[in-house]
């Protein structure tokens, strides 16, 4: 109900960043991710979210760094490189497909 009267008042486009806001909220919040049967998002997650590739200056060094293939753009290969990096650094298991 309070999603519904929160989003009568949002431009189209807002309403799905606010969805998602919310839905990255409650899978911040252990007790809910496990209710969901989702796995929990991280603080490096987030705070890579936040902030791209920004997020890794000062922790990882560019010296790891493993070369961008042809098929992939070279910002969206950094990004990946950097979550991939960050996430192993910090501990967390890294996505597995």
């Amino acid at each position: 109900f309070i999603f519904l009267n929160i989003c009568r008042g949002l431009f189209e486009d807002h309403k799905l960043m606010f969805a998602f806001l919310i839905t990255c909220q409650i899978l911040r919040n252990e007790v809910h991710s496990k209710f969901m049967k989702k796995r929990l998002i991280t603080p490096t997650e987030w705070l890579f979210f936040l902030r791209s590739t920004e997020a890794g200056k000062g922790i990882l060094t560019d010296e790891n760094t493993v070369a961008c293939p042809a098929w992939v753009e070279k910002t969206a290969w950094a990004k990946l490189d950097v979550l991939e990096r960050l996430t192993a650094h910090s501990g967390d298991t890294c996505y597995v497909g």
